[in-house]
């Protein structure tokens, strides 16, 4: 709108100064040129530079005004422009606020959804800790049994042990016992063969004696009849050994804890 109005001073300034130009072309025409108009005496040829400089200085002031106006236009055009800019903005700022206020009630839902989810995950995490504590209880229990496994197959290792001992131990003893027992047989068997020699020789001189004197001489004492070898005959007695042994096997024991 300024610059238009700007422009129009222009063209008027431009006419006014063609005009006074063929005003003063008109002055410095020969006579042969004004012998046709009529003479004006009383004509003031100073009226139009004081015209002309009356609206320069209309137009000067006008000119001045024009451009107070058009910098005070520029800086209104930029408060303008800040303005919108501003407005542009908050329109921006207010149409997300109300999206954001319109997603209110989907957040709201959200949130829920996610109290929701946290609760179920609450919950599978105390089942999940019951379901540990449970598995604990487990494993301490197979624990417990393997132990006890264990205890029961190195108590069946120390029980075959010691019962291999023990077999060793009665295997030692019986052949102890029957060393003594041959021992004893053998010492029967020498007293035997003695008195068997004792009672041969006397026999052998009751014989001579019946022979020379054809009698056989008297006994003045019964002597005690003595078994032979045959007729000896040892008596073993089981619960005697067995009792033996279970004694060894028990003073074994308590010696080695």
């Amino acid at each position: 709108m300024f610059s238009s109005l700007k422009e129009k001073f222009l063209n008027v300034q431009e006419e006014i100064t063609t005009s006074l130009k063929n005003l003063k072309f008109d002055r410095h025409l020969p006579g042969s040129f004004k012998s046709n108009k009529p003479e004006l005496n009383d004509v003031n040829y100073d009226a139009g530079v004081e015209l002309l400089e009356r609206y320069q200085n209309y137009w000067s002031d006008l000119h001045k005004r024009t451009e107070i106006t058009a910098a005070c236009a520029y800086e209104v055009d930029d408060l303008i422009t800040k303005l919108h800019q501003n407005y542009d903005s908050q329109c921006k700022k207010v149409g997300q606020l109300s999206n954001s206020l319109a997603n209110i009630p989907q957040l709201i839902h959200g949130v829920q959804e996610v109290c929701d989810l946290i609760l179920n995950v609450q919950c599978q995490m105390d089942e999940t800790n019951e379901s540990l504590e449970a598995l604990q209880d487990i494993v301490d229990t197979q624990e417990l049994r393997e132990k006890q496994l264990d205890h029961r197959f190195q108590l069946a290792l120390y029980q075959e042990r010691r019962l291999n001992e023990l077999e060793g131990l009665k295997v030692k003893l019986m052949e102890e016992h029957l060393e003594k027992v041959k021992h004893f047989e053998q010492r029967q068997v020498s007293r035997l063969k003695e008195r068997q020699a004792v009672f041969q020789e006397a026999f052998e001189e009751d014989l001579q004696h019946f022979k020379l004197q054809g009698s056989i001489p008297k006994v003045t004492g019964v002597a005690e009849t003595s078994p032979t070898l045959e007729e000896i005959e040892l008596e073993e007695d089981p619960f005697v050994l067995e009792t033996f042994l279970a004694d060894q096997e028990q003073k074994k024991i308590s010696s080695n804890p």
